[in-house]
């Protein structure tokens, strides 16, 4: 096989793009404390309130464009060859379509974001009361739900349809611009395409290892008797990027593949654990149902509320806009992952799959965790509202949560193995993308340079680094996510229509698909 060629644009004024910003950010708080948050702070306003209708019409455009390619014909589609198998076994697709796409997130999400929804809940209802409890748990499904995957798919689609129908070796988001670029895909313009998915998938990560990190960190802080601080988090930080470091030096089939096999086991056990033994069973179950028929008859409402009379209301702000603009922001690093692995599957298996899978998912996650933080509540026995409420952080309220299960300690044990392997898996796909994408030509089989690999795994740990030091939270986090994202919007709308336009050209020009037989 040739030589992977660097490609020394992307490579080197992407690095530059994604370091001066964050350090400026640090520098100015050094100088002046606190200077460095306020900025990206009154900048996430001014976004949110300005464009916030963009990230809502991109989720809802998105999931439509998802629906209607898998259910026309052009859903029957093969990513490879008519008759080619997949190239993984079912099993580990998921758990890699999963691992990649939620990462340790959705262990904080569903064990503490009921305290926010139920605070502060959506559609003006009152906080704290019973209605407010269901809708916490709904509006966790909402937010990880269908739009999230469908922001993932739209890249798939495309990435996949040029990567294994055209069979264009180049695997970067700029080459699926090409229907509507043309040649330009392939000049500076597609530089600036890549180099701002590079900056959005960065901050996106930086959520994911921001919201993960100290749940490690905290978890170890217990059950060792530690401190949890700064400190703790940059070790639990640490021991992710070891981890990565293995996996990627395996590779896909051996490292991230088997990582995420195991992690998917050790998940559903902990799920399985706190359903049995947390004493919550039934309520569980009522809940769960509850809350996917209100997802299903409120899908539309909630997918188009943006209280335009709410004037002391942040929710959608808050919440929404900002998990829309981290779903995008993580968009095109996702879509050229999952295309990547779904050789052998119909552009139907590959997004349907992703949607029912990854919705279901997370679903299981919020109505499980949340509903045993509900119960704890409810029973006396934990009043985590009360807990944040006080001054705690929302991923101490996490391990203090679970401490109260049977076993305690060897579940938060657990949890934090999990939730280490859920952000290497992810720091995995994520520095695999990056590195194909300064990757000049990437043949089909082939995998970016080790060397490249790491290095976008370094930079991907900056940015919490930089959190951690200016002491950001949950907010500042959040923030930076809003911020990345907006880039990738109008991007996602350009590799739909090219996806549209070079289908039609295809099929104009007579060009055999390959087509799965019924």
């Amino acid at each position: 096989m040739a030589k992977l060629q660097l490609d020394k644009t992307n490579f080197f004024v992407g690095g530059i793009a994604v370091l001066l910003p964050t350090m400026g950010i640090l520098a100015a708080d050094i100088a002046a404390p606190g200077s460095g948050k306020a900025f990206i702070s009154s900048l996430k306003s001014y976004l949110t309130n300005e464009f916030g209708a963009f990230y809502m019409w991109a989720a809802i455009l998105s999931l439509i464009f998802c629906l209607a390619v898998s259910f026309s014909k052009y859903g029957n589609i093969v990513l490879g060859e008519a008759d080619e198998k997949p190239e993984y076994s079912t099993i580990s697709w998921v758990a890699m379509i999963f691992s990649a796409g939620i990462g340790a997130g959705i262990l904080w999400g569903g064990a503490s974001e009921w305290i926010y929804y139920m605070s502060t809940p959506p559609l003006g209802l009152e906080p704290g009361t019973e209605l407010a409890k269901e809708w916490a748990i709904t509006t966790g499904m909402f937010h990880w739900g269908p739009s999230a995957w469908a922001l993932y798919s739209v890249c798939s689609i495309t990435i996949g349809y040029y990567y294994y129908v055209r069979k264009d070796p180049v695997l970067k988001v700029s080459e699926s611009c090409k229907g509507v670029l043309g040649t330009r895909a392939k000049g500076p313009l597609g530089n600036v395409v890549d180099i701002f998915i590079m900056i959005g998938l960065v901050t996106a990560s930086a959520t994911s290892l921001g919201l993960g990190t100290p749940v490690v960190a905290a978890g170890i802080s217990k059950v060792l008797g530690l401190e949890h601080g700064t400190a703790m988090n940059l070790a639990a930080l640490a021991i992710v990027v070891g981890l990565f470091t293995i996996s990627s030096a395996l590779g896909l089939k051996k490292g991230m593949a088997k990582l995420s096999n195991f992690n998917i086991f050790l998940a559903i056990g902990l799920l399985v654990f706190v359903l049995f033994f947390g004493g919550y069973f039934l309520t569980t179950i009522k809940s769960f149902t509850t809350s996917v028929g209100s997802l299903v008859t409120n899908f539309v409402r909630l997918s188009t509320y943006m209280e335009p009379y709410a004037e002391n209301s942040t929710f959608v702000s808050d919440w929404t806009i900002f998990y829309w603009a981290w779903w995008v922001s993580y968009g095109p690093f996702q879509g050229l992952f999952f295309a990547k692995i779904s050789r052998g599957r119909t552009i139907r298996e590959m997004v349907l799959g992703t949607l029912l899978f990854g919705s279901l998912g997370t679903a299981v996650f919020f109505a499980i965790f949340g509903n045993y933080g509900i119960g704890l509540l409810d029973a006396g026995i934990f009043d985590a509202p009360a807990a944040l409420a006080s001054g705690q952080t929302s991923f101490t309220v996490i391990i203090d949560m679970f401490a109260n299960l049977p076993l305690g300690t060897l579940f938060i044990i657990g949890l934090c193995v999990s939730a280490v392997v859920f952000m290497a898996t992810t720091f995995d796909a994520a520095s695999f993308s990056l590195a194909a994408m300064t990757t000049k030509e990437l043949p089909d089989g082939a995998d970016p340079a080790l060397w490249n690999r790491l290095v976008w795994a370094l930079f991907l740990g900056i940015i919490p680094i930089v959190i951690n030091l200016i002491g950001g939270d949950l907010g500042t986090i959040q923030i930076s996510t809003v911020v990345g994202g907006l880039l990738m919007v109008v991007i996602l709308g350009i590799v739909a229509l090219s996806f549209i336009k070079e289908l039609k050209s295809d099929i104009a020009n007579g060009v055999e698909l390959p087509m799965r037989k019924k």
